[in-house]
């Protein structure tokens, strides 16, 4: 467990005490699903009051880092039900029938140093690895997307041998149950692209066929780039849908 570190007095005092907590759940202190102590135990451990406490908790769960039950405690966010593995899917069926997964061809699986782009956006060191990982999903037993996954080492150590033994269809599943990371928000880039050799093959399409690509960076607490991921999408019978308020 990490040390209990006073906070600074520059900002807010609950501003502080939220950045420390969430610092822990960074650092794996507190995986998903694992219950906070008592305000009055976190209140002393810092030397606060419980209401500064209090209010960075609230805060914390307004950006729903953690969620709070009724008689039992407050907890940080776990995603483990199968439904939550959509949240940042936005491919749907243009008759609006429900996506049925019904299989995952992997392609490779392995581990390489990781080039200046992904050095870049998942915030590594110069000479950090990542795992490197291809697979295609298939929907109604179509293969429908070719996924391109990098992860860093660093923050999945041992990923190949993980899924190898356990290859679960929803990865996020075996970040939060095997590494204790949760994916809060993605950013993401479409465009229009043609197959190339490779992506034909990948979804049994002709050369050049019009495909969606669609390039994501997921965060994870903290808002630490944690994956990238690339979804190559055969979209005749699909469609990309989002709802922006």
């Amino acid at each position: 467990m990490s040390t209990i570190t006073r906070p600074p007095r520059s900002r807010p005092l609950y501003s502080q005490i939220r950045d420390l907590l969430i610092g822990r759940m960074v650092s794996g202190d507190w995986r998903p699903g694992h219950m906070l102590p008592s305000e009055f135990k976190i209140a002393e451990e810092y030397g606060v009051s419980q209401g500064t406490v209090r209010k960075a908790i609230e805060d914390m769960e307004a950006e729903k880092l953690v969620v709070r039950r009724q008689g039992k405690g407050t907890f940080v966010i776990a995603r483990s039900l199968p439904s939550t593995h959509f949240n940042f899917f936005r491919i749907t069926a243009d008759n609006g029938a429900k996506l049925q997964l019904t299989g995952n061809r992997l392609l490779f699986l392995r581990k390489d140093p990781a080039t200046p782009g992904e050095i870049k956006a998942l915030a590594l060191k110069r000479d950090a690895e990542v795992f490197r990982f291809h697979r295609v999903r298939l929907f109604h037993n179509v293969p429908i997307i070719l996924e391109q996954i990098v992860l860093p080492e660093a923050v999945f150590p041992n990923f190949e041998d993980v899924y190898r033994t356990d290859p679960q269809p929803h990865v996020y599943l075996i970040f939060e149950r095997k590494f204790g990371v949760v994916v809060m928000r993605v950013e993401e880039e479409l465009r229009a692209v043609a197959a190339t050799a490779e992506e034909a093959t990948a979804l049994d399409l002709a050369l050049a066929t019009p495909l969606l690509r669609l390039d994501r960076v997921g965060y994870g607490i903290g808002d630490r780039p944690i994956e990238m991921r690339t979804l190559i999408c055969h979209t005749v019978n699909y469609h990309y849908r989002n709802s922006i308020v």
